[in-house]
């Protein structure tokens, strides 16, 4: 007559989805599971390294080598595709979002940041952070930061979850209730690669 900890059911839950994440962004090797970040075909570019001291990171380069930075991140996957696909979504990790939301341009009125600038400039496009674009949270996948820049249409990619997550009622086992969780990937379905640019060098770490 004891109720199960509800906060069990949740970790699992988690458990299943931060594992779901990973692989969809990272894949799997061992499996054969290409991932969104890792797939073989996607365009990946090293950020221009011509900032203070020969840095590409953009703590080193000045707003406009910035700005030219995205130009070559947001068009790159519209040029290869002859304007079939347009990026639709841009992001970064979160150092490299914080930099561009706070660092002013100086122009105007003076508030207007790097980032204000880009969503004015790139009405389409939604800015975002994902945090495994950190170099140190990218299970070893990037030695530096990167940004990514893709068009988010299922013609171009999809994540395959055949068994989204399912949790089984509550069965007794040595003395002990246990609740079963399942839940399937088959990763990333990336059709057309080439609407998907990842450049990195962009942070340090």
């Amino acid at each position: 007559g004891i109720p199960l900890d509800s906060m069990l059911a949740k970790y699992a839950k988690r458990g299943h989805e931060e594992l779901l994440q990973r692989t969809g962004l990272w894949g799997r090797e061992d499996l054969g599971l290409p991932g969104f970040l890792n797939h073989p075909n996607i365009t990946v570019t090293d950020a221009p390294a011509d900032g203070v001291g020969s840095s590409a990171a953009w703590t080193a380069k000045s707003v406009d080598l910035i700005l030219r930075d995205h130009r070559v991140l947001i068009d790159t996957p519209g040029q290869l595709s002859y304007g079939m696909r347009e990026v639709s979504h841009v992001r970064y990790a979160r150092e490299e979002f914080r930099l561009l939301s706070t660092v002013r341009m100086g122009a105007g009125d003076g508030t207007l940041t790097i980032m204000d600038f880009l969503r004015k400039n790139y009405a389409g496009v939604e800015f975002g952070v994902l945090l495994e674009l950190a170099a140190s949270q990218s299970d070893g996948n990037l030695a530096t930061n990167g940004v990514v820049a893709y068009s988010r249409n299922r013609e171009v990619m999809r994540l395959a979850t055949p068994m989204a997550f399912k949790q089984y009622p509550p069965e007794r086992r040595d003395l002990k209730m246990r609740v079963m969780c399942e839940s399937s990937t088959g990763g990333v379905i990336l059709k057309e690669p080439l609407a998907v640019h990842l450049m990195v060098g962009v942070g340090a770490s």
